[in-house]
């Protein structure tokens, strides 16, 4: 249930109430209700504030409070515009009903997530080009693991605190060419970060063959990371390429991706399988 309330042209506010219930094979239900209020102030001077508050009552973990601010300010030049943007927020996260009553992974005893994030960066955009950079830290206290000795969940004996830059780029060259880039750094400051690279990258090139077809190079790159047994698992760098053709007046589409095109031998998950070369031929029509 959302109500909206517009106080005046540049003030307004949005109110909810959340009921979430739950059940799992052989364990109590479970049920948590969330009341939450969000304010949105903007101004003339380009200073915008997006303020919240939660308050959460969990069936098993009781009342927990979380918040948000959210100020940004925009400063117009001439033929492009900067925003500089910061966030801090915090957030309550009860463990799963399969973490908890699992036959054979659960723990009845896992306390529940709690994590703070802050957020301060800029974003610059430049008629068809935008490019942004944002510094983000993150505390979670106390992190829900999968313990191998055990085989089953538990929490983290030491909080994880982890902080990085983003950097994303979007830019059309040429009027055909869509470029759109995300590098990821993260560093670990303390406790143990599973399965998160210290570097990533997204790049998709898009080129407009003709007015209905459509050719994507996508490349994911994934640097090396920390498996949850604490083996090192190692980068690697995945290329897939998508072509789109549509039809008539733009009603039927067909697409045919090619996904690791390179055949790329590589593990995303321990002991788990990942594909190689594949492909896949898709028809969408709307109606």
């Amino acid at each position: 249930m959302v109500n909206r309330l517009k106080l005046s042209d540049r003030l307004y506010s949005i109110q909810g109430f959340l009921l979430q219930e739950g059940s799992y094979e052989g364990a109590p239900a479970v049920s948590q209700k969330d009341v939450f209020a969000n304010v949105v102030y903007v101004t003339e001077g380009g200073f915008n504030l997006n303020t919240g508050a939660r308050l959460s009552n969990h069936q098993t973990y009781g009342n927990h409070f979380t918040y948000s601010l959210n100020p940004s300010y925009t400063l117009p030049l001439d033929q492009a515009q900067v925003k500089l943007l910061g966030s801090i927020s915090t957030a309550f996260i009860a463990p799963s009903l399969f973490q908890l009553y699992d036959t054979y992974s659960g723990n009845a005893d896992l306390a529940p997530e709690e994590t703070q994030s802050i957020e301060l960066g800029a974003v610059f955009e430049l008629n068809d080009a935008n490019a942004s950079l944002v510094y983000f830290q993150r505390q979670e206290d106390p992190k829900i693991v999968y313990d191998f000795t055990t085989y089953a969940y538990a929490n983290a004996p030491s909080d994880v605190v982890f902080q990085g830059l983003e950097f994303s780029y979007a830019n059309t060259i040429y009027e055909v060419i869509d470029l759109d880039l995300n590098y990821t750094f993260t560093e670990l400051k303390s406790g143990a970060l599973v399965r998160l690279p210290k570097h990533s990258l997204n790049t998709q090139l898009g080129y407009q063959l003709t007015p209905s077809e459509r050719i994507n190079t996508v490349i994911a790159h994934r640097g090396e990371r920390q498996a949850v047994d604490t083996s090192l698992l190692e980068a690697y760098t995945i290329v897939d390429l998508r072509y789109a053709k549509t039809f008539g007046e733009g009603r039927l589409t067909a697409t045919f991706w090619v996904s690791n095109l390179f055949d790329t031998e590589y593990v995303e998950i321990a002991n788990f399988t990942t594909k190689g070369r594949n492909f896949r031929l898709g028809l969408n029509y709307n109606f």
